[in-house]
């Protein structure tokens, strides 16, 4: 199945998914989304979810880089970034990564940038994330660098041992942990404080130098094309009532930490890890968008419309 992501070149967490697309050597498509408002080719495909990067298989839309992962783990087990033995530890240093580590590094080099971006780009990224408001951000800022100067220590013990993160074999938790590291190398006033950790960069170097698979890049509609001509596969596993819950109700699921869109739709999936919602519409016919659980809140549509 043709493997298609939505990203940005200069996103932080579109970076964790294609070095991993690189490592396990999968062939994909790559559908540029712009930096800013509107995403006409994106939030057709996701009901309003507006994060990036995005899987698309088809009619099924994947949401947040964390369950993109798990999907193309299970797309492709090998070479795996959730081995036995070490998986947990994976999930858990990649989680903390990208709901926290990432925070610190995006309002520790945002000052920086506050001159060269426009006034649209600033309140953008000031109503996803409210702590980017430039008379806060400025205040924030030495705190945040040092928060991350405290994760590189961490980084860097850990890369002494080993290889990689929590195993002498790239995983999750090194896709996650690179990404953020990545991004904040962009920023001299903040990357002097890694260029330090010998380890780091040779870690850095370990994994920018993955092969690179084959990208075939998509112009227009061709991703909503796709949807339009497929057929969604990946529900219908609803295995157990949750929030009083049961297959085909009505639904609303956002993130819990930034970019809070309300996605609704009809439930269709619904398991310990993933949740997913139907939509459909003239332009796409129908269309599964599935989320992960870790980080994501759900709750029946009438509720939600109650609370609005």
């Amino acid at each position: 199945m043709e493997i298609i992501l939505h990203n940005n070149p200069r996103s932080m967490y579109s970076e964790k998914v294609r070095r991993v697309l690189a490592y396990k050597g999968l062939a994909w498509t790559d559908i540029e989304v712009p930096a800013l408002p509107p995403k006409d080719d994106l939030v057709p495909l996701t009901g309003g979810y507006r994060r990036m990067p995005v899987l698309q298989l088809g009619a099924d839309i994947y949401c947040d880089s964390a369950l993109i992962l798990e999907k193309l783990e299970e797309l492709a087990p090998e070479p795996a970034i959730f081995p036995a033995g070490v998986s947990a530890r994976a999930r858990m240093v990649a989680d903390w990564v990208d709901h926290r580590v990432a925070r610190w590094a995006i309002v520790a080099v945002f000052p920086d940038y506050l001159q060269l971006v426009s006034e649209a780009f600033i309140r953008d990224r000031t109503a996803l994330i409210p702590d980017l408001a430039p008379e806060r951000v400025r205040v924030l800022a030495p705190h945040a660098a040092d928060q991350f100067e405290q994760f590189a220590g961490f980084l860097e013990d850990a890369l002494r041992e080993s290889q990689f993160v929590v195993s002498d074999s790239f995983t999750a938790a090194d896709a996650a942990c690179y990404h953020v590291v990545n991004f904040v190398s962009a920023n001299p006033r903040v990357f002097a404080r890694v260029e330090k950790c010998a380890a780091i960069r040779r870690w850095m170097e370990r994994i920018a130098a993955f092969p690179s698979p084959e990208v075939t890049r998509k112009l227009g509609d061709y991703p909503l094309t796709v949807a339009r001509d497929s057929t969604p596969t990946d529900f219908g596993s609803v295995a157990e009532p949750s929030h009083g819950l049961r297959f085909g109700d009505r639904i609303v699921v956002s993130a819990d930490d930034y970019g809070t869109e309300r996605i609704s739709g009809e439930l269709v999936k619904l398991t310990p890890t993933e949740v997913a919602v139907r939509q459909s519409s003239t332009r796409l016919g129908e269309i599964v968008i599935h989320f992960p659980r870790l980080g994501f809140c759900i709750e029946p549509a009438t509720t939600a419309a109650q609370e609005g």
